[in-house]
């Protein structure tokens, strides 16, 4: 008898986690480092350079075992070189929506993967640029900044301290978009060439 209703306890504790985890949405502040992964070890003082970090807001809802995030992004010290000119300083600012999936491990530890397209526009004497294809476009439309933004890879792993998370994130940018539609730059990707980032959550 005590075993049944040990059992039954166990399962009732189960059921209840497992309703608690269906529907999960967390919002907070992000710090991405905005140095290729493979050169850290290179320039370990560059950790402490306050201009090689993208400051932000990291969003993300779960439901089941599915989940999207959102990510926005602002640095005002990126330099870009494009069609051959003299590299410039602009103000950027990047959208990445990613979706996929995420796991619980003995509720306290949660890995995530996703992938979506990131928008990054970049602004400089009052004028306004997105980076397509590796040319600055003057005055895109809406769907010209999706259809030519690039897929990116998303790998997450937080430690669920309820009621916050601290997240760590790695993010690599692939070579496919949706206007060229090349299913192969999905997989030619340099995966030391990704950038880090860590995330202070709120759970809601």
């Amino acid at each position: 008898m005590k075993r049944l209703i040990s059992l039954l306890v166990a399962l009732m504790c189960v059921s209840v986690s497992a309703f608690a985890e269906i529907l999960d949405f967390q919002i907070g502040g992000t710090a991405l480092y905005n140095v290729d992964a493979e050169s850290i070890q290179e320039d370990s003082d560059g950790l402490l350079d306050i201009g090689n970090y993208n400051f932000g807001l990291d969003a993300r809802l779960k439901a089941l075992v599915f989940e999207g995030t959102a990510l926005f992004l602002y640095n005002g010290k990126t330099t870009a070189a494009i069609d051959g000119h003299e590299s410039e300083r602009y103000h950027e600012t990047s959208f990445l929506m990613t979706g996929g999936v995420a796991f619980d491990m003995v509720d306290t530890v949660r890995l995530g993967f996703g992938i979506g397209p990131r928008v990054r526009v970049l602004s400089r004497g009052g004028d306004n640029y997105v980076l397509a294809d590796d040319k600055l476009v003057s005055s895109p439309s809406f769907g010209d900044m999706w259809i030519h933004a690039p897929f990116t890879y998303r790998f997450t792993c937080d430690l669920l301290l309820k009621p916050v998370a601290v997240g760590l994130s790695y993010m690599i940018d692939t070579d496919y978009t949706i206007d060229e539609n090349d299913v192969a730059d999905l997989f030619g990707v340099k995966w030391r060439s990704g950038k880090f980032g860590l995330s202070l959550l709120l759970n809601w």
